[in-house]
């Protein structure tokens, strides 16, 4: 059975809505976030009074602070919230789930709390074997090829990600996890294809490896 909360293509829906400064969250992907503006930790408040879920948007520019529509990136992300602890000054530390892309249809004031009506994001299509393992192999040589330059890198998650046997889990973490700019993420978040993805994920690879 489908969870109640997946929603569909075209779908639409509103949920309680948090503007984020320099952060893209991603369906899957696990974080924690300070909420310090009234309206933000009222709707966190709100949702968890509902069913939990929230929609994450990032700011185009995170100076802003009373953000509108037009200061929001069109895609973000529907999330589940799983702890919250309360901080000194009225800050909440939020960890979230991330579960589904959205596409944003309008971002008001209602009760206190920016409400967004969103439209759901359909899965990425499959990629077929040829490209999928064409996907596979190049992301794995570059990843091998990024790792000797930068031994910091974590080697527990270069292993990980060298242990995957198909293209989409590899590169949905690698857009998830890899350290970049947030706008860099957000590009990855409104990508329709996983080839798409590679191409964008192979430039990143190569100059951050030629910069070492």
């Amino acid at each position: 059975k489908e969870n109640d909360y997946m929603i569909k293509e075209k779908d639409k829906h509103k949920y309680p809505a948090i503007p984020l400064r320099n952060t893209t969250v991603f369906p899957g992907m696990v974080v924690h976030f300070d909420v310090s503006r009234k309206k933000s930790v009222k709707a966190v408040e709100t949702a968890m009074s509902t069913d939990q879920y929230i929609y994450l948007v990032t700011q185009l520019d995170s100076q802003v602070n009373e953000p509108e529509l037009r200061d929001l990136y069109s895609v973000g992300t529907i999330a589940q919230i799983k702890q919250i602890i309360k901080m000194p000054g009225r800050i909440l530390r939020v960890q979230v789930e991330g579960i589904d892309r959205a596409e944003i249809n309008s971002f008001e004031q209602e009760a206190g709390i920016m409400v967004a009506e969103v439209t759901g994001i359909a899965a990425m299509p499959k990629p077929d074997i040829v490209l999928g393992r064409a996907i596979l192999v190049g992301m794995k040589e570059l990843l091998k090829q990024y790792a000797q330059v930068n031994p910091k890198f974590a080697k527990d998650t270069v292993k990980r990600w060298l242990d995957y046997r198909d293209a989409e889990p590899l590169l949905s973490e690698f857009a998830a996890e890899f350290p970049m700019e947030y706008d860099k993420r957000q590009k990855f978040l409104e990508m329709a294809d996983y080839e798409e993805m590679y191409t964008f994920a192979a430039t990143i690879l190569i100059n951050e490896t030629n910069a070492y």
